[in-house]
């Protein structure tokens, strides 16, 4: 392989740790990933470069001396005397595993994701859940529970903050069963999360509640998020209750730029996007309220390279999608405008709840 092969050699090593996989590795199996055989002075020299630049560790290793087994021994493995890939005891046959280095490139490594709690938005138990669920459990490390919490068919009900406070008790104590279920199940690993419309408001709400303190979560997506562009990440991955947060925001999603007229303490940030660094957004032209969701889309996210695939498994260091963008600057309507809008959903909610009422009990 001639030296023009350094753009392809580093091309593959770019991948690897994009991807967080493969990170070790010898120089024959580091060219076979790219269709090479073998190895040459080059790209000898270039490995021995990108160890001087502190890309990449030398490991002292050792490969198997059978011919079409030729795997790579670790030091605890050559203990043992004997090839854990071909069970060759090589006392018997009388040959020494070959003496070989091996290279590790500097960063982290691929997580799992072990299980996953969904919220989903307002007026509607999720039609797109079973599809989610079903690939969600493909991505499993363990069999664990797709936790879907399902507060009913809320409508006027998210017009008054009180009873935003009544679903986010409902909602963490649900999530602390969640997590008791799953450490009695031997998986002590914290939950991902996704939220949706109104489940992303009650999630934000949950983070802001003391008396929850104690849940603690891995990675976040938001989508068609009415929480606050505002909303202040940072100090929740800072203090560890969260490790990160993906906002994939739809440019064409209407109900998140009605949210603030209607709903106390919301805004559009599944539109506008959240000011707070420390968030991720990621903007999709064409998508609008539940776009996110459709089969098509879920397939696309969810599969091995897709936005939400790599966000919850790859090392979140070189996680970065190609439209993704911070909001600098964002201010709510007018306060007047606002006023209006929010004394007329409490008429609207004077009049209608004791009809949402009877609903509630009818259908909890």
């Amino acid at each position: 392989m001639a030296n023009n092969g350094a753009k392809e050699w580093a091309a593959e090593l770019a991948r690897r740790q994009q991807a967080g996989d493969g990170l070790e590795f010898s120089p024959d199996n580091f060219l076979r990933a790219i269709g090479g055989a073998g190895t040459d002075d080059s790209f000898e020299m270039w490995l021995k470069e990108k160890v001087c630049q502190g890309e990449l560790e030398a490991l002292q290793a050792w490969k198997c001396p059978v011919e079409g087994c030729e795997r790579v021994i670790d030091k605890n493995e050559l203990e043992a005397n004997v090839c854990p890939k071909c069970g060759t005891d090589f006392q018997e046959v009388g040959e020494n595993p070959i003496r070989q280095l091996k290279y590790r490139a500097k960063g982290d490594t691929s997580r799992d994701i072990y299980w996953m709690i969904v919220i989903h938005g307002m007026n509607t138990r999720g039609a797109w859940q079973e599809e989610l669920s079903w690939r969600l459990a493909n991505k499993f490390k363990y069999s664990a529970p797709v936790l879907i919490f399902k507060y009913g068919l809320a409508t006027i009900d998210v017009l008054v903050k009180c009873r935003h406070q009544s679903l986010v008790n409902k909602l963490g104590i649900r999530i602390r069963k969640g997590i008791q279920f799953a450490r009695e199940h031997n998986s002590d690993h914290r939950p991902d999360v996704i939220v949706h419309s109104f489940g992303s408001q009650l999630f934000a709400l949950l983070l802001e509640n003391e008396q929850f303190c104690d849940l603690k979560f891995g990675r976040v997506i938001t989508v068609g998020s009415i929480i606050h562009p505002d909303f202040d990440w940072s100090k929740h991955i800072d203090s560890g209750k969260i490790e990160a947060v993906l906002n994939h925001v739809g440019q064409k999603d209407i109900p998140v730029r009605a949210a603030q007229f209607f709903i106390p303490g919301t805004g559009p940030s599944g539109q506008k996007g959240f000011k707070d660094s420390a968030s991720i957004n990621v903007s999709e032209q064409s998508y609008g309220h539940s776009s996110a969701f459709e089969p098509s889309e879920l397939k696309k996210n969810l599969g091995t390279g897709g936005l939400w695939d790599q966000f919850l498994q790859n090392p979140l260091n070189h996680f970065k999608p190609f439209t993704a963008f911070h909001l600098k600057e964002w201010k709510p309507f007018f306060v007047l405008v606002r006023c209006f809008t929010r004394l007329l959903g409490y008429l609207i909610f004077a009049i209608l709840a004791p009809v949402s009422f009877v609903r509630r009990f009818l259908d909890p």
